[in-house]
C-alpha cells in the first residue's frame, strides 16, 4: 500500500513536470 502511494505521487509529480515542459 504504501510503494503504491509514493509511487502515485512520483507519477503526479511526473505528470506535472511534463505539463510545465508542454506550457513552456
Amino acid at each position: 500500500m504504501v510503494i503504491s502511494e509514493s509511487k502515485k505521487r512520483v507519477m503526479i509529480s511526473l505528470t506535472k513536470e511534463q505539463d510545465k515542459k508542454l506550457t513552456d
